[in-house]
């Protein structure tokens, strides 16, 4: 029962959720490896993911069809097709201490 309590106490200091949003296609490795790359982040950070698939979206917009996987960060297009480890933890890292990484590469959604 302590070990439990342990995990809500962790999960509550580390603050809330950041949004990230990935448009991806289907058959894509390179967004299989952005969803990788998340997956080992959410042991660092709290992360509310929720992943678009373009092909199924009634109206998809031709930008998220042709760079996928499209990255959106707490509400904020940031990166788009091949995607760095390290530029995707610096995005997340930044939104959860509530600043802006964005090194140019912004595109609002």
């Amino acid at each position: 029962m302590r070990d439990w309590w342990r995990f809500w106490e962790r999960q509550a200091a580390r603050g809330a959720p950041v949004s990230v949003v990935v448009y991806k296609n289907p058959h894509c490795p390179l967004c299989d490896d952005v969803l990788a790359t998340l997956d080992r982040l959410g042991d660092e950070f709290p992360i509310a993911l929720q992943v678009v698939d373009n092909e199924a979206a009634e109206a998809p917009e031709p930008f998220y069809l042709e760079n996928a996987p499209v990255v959106a960060v707490a509400g904020k297009v940031r990166l788009w097709g091949r995607i760095e480890p390290g530029w995707l933890r610096r995005e997340v890292q930044a939104a959860a201490q509530g600043r802006s990484e964005s090194q140019g590469r912004e595109r609002a959604t």
